[in-house]
């Protein structure tokens, strides 16, 4: 008998799951977060990457998962679902401003855990454990999402995170009791308004006082005069007589509002039924209104132009740029604050059908004229405006500036008849800020959002005008934070760090000042800046172009503050989206 041998197989060695694809992606992905968070990155390609980057990686992500991890099929369509269906759960359980922050931080924490679960199981010989542990991570990851909401972002692209059931500002404001009108002064004027518009009467954000003391806050700290609650908005002041006016949003309504200086105490508001907001800025109006005569101009973000008395705050005209002209809301609200020159007033609608920039009869509300604008990028999408119109002197000629897509361009105010065009060199408009003249023939131009700036010099030539661009420089950067002119040096924001160059050649004087995204305002008989951080403190700092010098620091105000502070009769009087303050600067 025979005996049978059977040689039985080997047994197969476990093919271990193919991670360095998954790690690679999760690294891409850490550095798109990086780039989208750094101010020194120019801001069109931060907002790209903070939009596309995470949409990008999961696809990247999830190819990976299902076609190259080399894991049993059955186990590819479990951890590519998990986040997936935890993902769309969780969009219908959170509060709707966790949704952007969902896809930010949500999709790259997820890539993260199946990866880091899956290096940690990747020896075992069955994939129950790393199966449970990727269900188990995503599960905590979803779960930490619901008990937040996001309140809005900084300047640097960062979540202002909240608890959930927490109330906002604006919710307290409107839960308390309303408010009750100060007697009416029927004797009151307006008179010559200290400051009667966005970035003051020279629309250059440079204070003129009275008491010439040189300040200094670290020997004395000023005290504030009085504080209030105040709806969320971007508006700064206007000030005439010892009344304020600004704009705000109050529930479902944008009021333009009227308090007393000396107090604080409301006087009087026009509301109208409207409510602007978005995900980054928040709700409430961005323009600053304007003090022309007895009347009050002011545009609302949602496009309403609006004409008021300013000692009672009653309806002389209005006029709706979406619903009368096309003009479609931009992205970030209208922003344009309302330019009073001569006999209409001036605001960009970014219309179609040549209502690109829009002129009103400043009694009626009737259109003067109306000027096109490129409004249309190379994507096919509208174009977005957020600065405002500029009045210029040159050669003895006043005209009006504004900058679209493509270029620069200069008009005459009576009729919006163009006197000059032109493209400096690196223009990435439209800028978020005004152009703002430094010299009979000089003009400092914002070149895009975080571009840079471009010093131009025009001059009349023979039957035309001759521009020549200096210099072009990076070493300033302003976004929606502007810039001052003083003695030969500029002073202002390279995102979000305070820096000083050389007017004449462009180069860097100094750069350190850590405020974030806030504005400046210039004393130029003191030779000093006031400088609204982004946090809400108050610095004052020396205007001198050898070093930055800081002269003392003040916390009147609490949260993100991007408005534009103001000051009048020796009083700085400033807000941000939920409180407004008087304070004298001695």
């Amino acid at each position: 008998m025979n005996d049978t041998v059977t040689d039985s197989a080997p047994p197969q060695p476990t093919r271990l799951p193919r991670l360095w694809p998954g790690w690679l992606i999760v690294v891409i992905q850490l550095i798109v977060l990086i780039i989208s968070v750094s101010p020194t990155i120019d801001n069109f390609t931060r907002f790209l990457c903070m939009f596309m980057g995470p949409l990008a990686c999961s696809v990247l992500f999830l190819g990976w998962l299902l076609l190259a991890s080399r894991m049993a099929v059955g186990r590819r369509l479990l951890l590519a679902l998990t986040p997936i269906v935890l993902a769309l759960i969780v969009s219908l359980i959170v509060h709707p401003s966790m949704n952007i922050a969902l896809l930010f931080y949500g999709a790259p924490m997820f890539m993260l855990a199946i990866v880091l679960v899956l290096q940690l199981t990747r020896h075992r010989k069955k994939p129950t454990a790393g199966n449970l542990g990727v269900v188990f991570a995503c599960l905590l990851i979803a779960a930490g999402f619901t008990p937040s909401r996001v309140d809005g972002w900084t300047g640097d692209y960062l979540p202002e995170f909240a608890w959930r059931w927490s109330p906002r500002p604006e919710d307290k404001l409107l839960q308390a009791a309303e408010l009750s009108a100060a007697e009416l002064d029927e004797s009151w004027q307006v008179g010559t308004a200290a400051w009667p518009s966005f970035r003051g009467p020279t629309l250059n954000s440079q204070a003129t006082i009275q008491t010439v003391t040189p300040l200094d806050w670290q020997k004395t700290s000023p005290k504030v005069t009085w504080q209030i609650p105040i709806g969320p908005g971007w508006s700064s002041f206007a000030f005439a007589s010892g009344r304020l006016f600004t704009q705000e949003q109050r529930g479902d309504e944008e009021w333009i509002t009227c308090y007393d200086a000396d107090t604080g105490e409301y006087i009087w508001h026009h509301a109208n039924e409207t409510r602007f907001t978005e995900a980054v800025s928040g709700a409430g109006p961005r323009a600053t209104p304007t003090l022309a005569g007895e009347f009050l101009y002011a545009m609302g973000a949602s496009g309403h132009v609006t004409c008021l008395k300013a000692k009672t705050g009653s309806l002389v005209w209005q006029r709706n740029l979406s619903s009368e002209f096309n003009a479609r809301v931009p992205m970030w609200g209208f922003s344009s604050s309302p330019l009073v020159i001569d006999n209409v007033v001036i605001v960009y609608a970014g219309a179609p059908n040549d209502a690109g920039l829009v002129a009103f009869d400043r009694s009626t509300g009737e259109v003067v004229w109306k000027v096109g604008l490129n409004t249309e990028d190379p994507s096919g999408a509208e174009a977005m405006n957020y600065s405002s119109v500029q009045p210029i002197t040159i050669d003895g000629k006043r005209m009006i500036v504004f900058g679209d897509r493509t270029e620069l361009m200069a008009l005459e105010p009576a009729d919006g008849s163009v006197l000059w065009r032109y493209t400096p060199t690196d223009w990435a408009g439209p800028a978020m800020c005004q152009p703002q003249q430094i010299g009979p023939n000089a003009l400092i131009v914002a070149l895009g959002d975080g571009d840079g700036v471009a010093r131009l010099e025009i001059a009349r030539g023979d039957g035309d005008w001759v521009i020549k661009e200096k210099w072009s420089s990076r070493k300033l950067r302003p976004s929606f934070n502007d810039f001052v002119y003083h003695d030969g040096h500029l002073y202002g924001f390279n995102q979000h760090i305070f820096t000083s160059i050389d007017a004449e050649t462009g180069e860097l004087n100094w750069r350190g000042g850590r405020y974030g995204f806030g504005q400046v305002l210039l004393l130029p008989e003191l030779a000093q800046l006031i400088v609204a951080a982004e946090d809400g403190r108050v610095v004052l700092l020396a205007a001198q172009p050898d070093e930055l010098m800081e002269l003392g620091q003040l916390e009147p105000l609490d949260g993100k503050t991007w408005n534009h502070p103001i000051v009048a009769n020796d009083q700085l009087f400033h807000r941000n989206a939920q409180a407004a303050f008087a304070m004298p600067l001695n």
